[in-house]
C-alpha cells in the first residue's frame, strides 16, 4: 500500500488556478487560504453565504482571534482537520496543501458544509419551515404560562390576597426573559440559514423616534437615565424595520446590564452621504481590550469580573446579523470604566415609502402590546404589563 499507517502523506500542492477552475461552480463554499488562514480565493458560493471571506482577513471575523489561532497551529502540523464555526454556523473541513518548491504545508483548502446558500432551490423552505417549528416549539409553553399568570393575576387581585404577588412578579418577568432569549435564538439562527426576511421602506427617523417615545416610557423611574437625539429630516431606508428594532433592543439592553454608578443611555441618530447612523451609548462599565474580539462570538458571555455565562451571550450577536443583513455595518468602542458606544450605519433610498398594511398607533403600538419588542427586549429594565 503506497500510505501505510505511520508513514507521512504527501500533501498535495498549492496551485490556485486549478483550484478556482474546479470549484469556481461548486455548490458548496470552498476556500484556498494561506498558511496563516488569509483568504486567496473564495469561490462565489462562499462570497454569497459568507460576503466577510471577501477579505483576506475574513476567517479571523468569522471565526474569532482564539479559533483561528488553534486553527493556524493545526494546520502546521500538517494534518487535515474539521472545525465547527462559532455559534450554528458550518463545518470547515481544512485539508493542508503544500509549496511547489518547498513541499511544506503552504496553505489549505478549506470547503464548508452545513451551510445554507440565500436563493438556492428549497433551502430558504426548509430553513423557514424548521425556524418555525422552532419557535412554535418554544414559544407555546411560554404562551402557556403567561395565560396561566394573567388568570392567578385576576383572582388574586378580586381576592386582595397580595401575598402572593412578587411571585407572581418574578415567574412574569423570568418568563419574559425566556421569550427573549427564545426570539434571540430564531433570529440568529434564521439569519445563518439566509431566511428572507420582508424588506419595506420606512421613514426612518420617523420610525425611531416613535419607538424611542416609547422605551422612555417604559424606562421612566429606572436609576440609569435614558434619553435620545435624532434629526429632524426625513430620509428613506429600505429595510426589514422590526430586525432594526430587534437589534437596537438588544444594544440598549447590553448597555443597561453592563451598567455602573453614574451610567447613563443616550441613543443619537445623525444622517451621513448616503446613509444613516445610530449610535448607542453608555457610561457604564466598558469592556476589557482583550474582549473586544469576541464580543460579536455568539453565546460569549462574560461578567465584570470575568465570570462565564452571565447572559445567553446572543445580544450583540444578534445585532449584528440583523444590520448587516439589511446591508449596513455595525462597529463598538469602549474604554473600561469609561463606557461603551456602539453605532451602526444603513443605507438609505430614493424608493418611495411602502404604503402601511394598518394605520399607525404611534407609541400605542408598542405600549398596548404586551409581547411587544421594547417589553420582550428590555424585559430586564423595562416596566412590564401587569401579569
Amino acid at each position: 500500500m503506497a500510505n501505510k499507517r505511520g508513514r507521512p502523506k504527501k500533501l498535495a500542492v498549492l496551485q490556485e488556478k486549478d483550484f478556482s477552475r474546479q470549484f469556481q461552480e461548486a455548490c458548496i463554499p470552498a476556500l484556498l487560504v494561506d498558511r496563516e488562514l488569509a483568504v486567496i480565493y473564495a469561490n462565489p458560493y462562499a462570497l454569497d453565504t459568507m460576503p466577510e471571506l471577501e477579505q483576506p482577513e475574513g476567517l479571523e471575523r468569522l471565526l474569532g482571534r482564539e479559533l483561528l489561532s488553534d486553527c493556524r497551529e493545526r494546520l502546521a502540523g500538517g494534518k487535515a482537520f474539521r472545525v465547527q464555526m462559532p455559534g450554528m454556523g458550518p463545518v470547515l473541513a481544512v485539508t493542508p496543501l503544500a509549496g511547489e518548491e518547498t513541499g511544506q504545508v503552504a496553505g489549505a483548502m478549506v470547503l464548508a458544509t452545513g451551510g445554507g446558500r440565500p436563493g438556492e432551490p428549497g433551502s430558504e423552505v426548509a430553513s423557514s419551515a424548521g425556524m418555525d417549528a422552532l419557535s412554535n416549539g418554544l414559544r407555546q409553553p411560554l404562551s402557556d404560562i403567561f395565560a396561566a399568570l394573567a388568570v392567578m393575576g385576576r383572582k388574586t387581585y378580586a381576592n386582595q390576597d397580595r401575598q402572593y404577588n412578587p411571585y407572581l412578579h418574578s415567574i412574569n418577568q423570568a418568563s419574559y426573559l425566556l421569550l427573549r432569549n427564545v426570539t434571540n435564538l430564531v433570529s440568529y439562527q434564521r439569519s445563518c440559514s439566509g431566511y428572507q426576511h420582508v424588506v419595506e421602506v420606512v421613514d426612518f427617523w420617523g420610525r425611531l423616534s416613535t419607538l424611542l417615545d416609547a422605551c422612555g416610557i417604559t424606562l421612566h423611574g429606572h436609576a440609569v437615565p435614558f434619553g435620545f437625539s435624532l434629526p429632524q429630516t426625513t430620509v428613506h431606508v429600505s429595510c426589514c424595520f422590526p430586525e432594526v428594532v430587534e437589534a437596537l433592543m438588544n444594544l440598549i439592553d447590553n448597555a443597561y446590564r453592563h451598567s455602573r454608578e453614574g451610567n447613563r443611555v443616550i441613543v443619537s441618530g445623525k444622517d451621513v452621504p448616503g446613509g444613516v447612523v445610530v449610535t448607542v451609548a453608555d457610561q457604564g462599565a466598558g469592556i476589557p481590550p482583550e474582549r473586544m474580539d469576541r464580543i460579536f462570538t455568539p453565546f460569549y458571555s462574560v461578567g465584570a469580573y470575568g465570570e462565564a455565562f452571565v447572559g445567553m451571550g446572543m445580544g450583540l450577536s444578534v445585532a449584528q446579523q440583523n444590520i448587516r443583513g439589511n446591508g449596513g455595518t455595525i462597529a463598538v468602542d469602549s474604554t473600561p470604566e469609561v463606557g461603551t458606544t456602539v453605532a451602526f450605519t444603513l443605507p438609505v433610498t430614493e424608493q418611495p415609502l411602502t404604503p402601511p398594511l394598518m394605520m399607525e398607533a404611534g407609541t400605542a403600538q408598542y405600549l398596548q402590546d404586551r409581547f411587544s419588542p421594547i417589553y420582550v427586549g428590555l424585559c430586564n429594565e423595562a416596566t412590564l404589563p401587569p401579569q
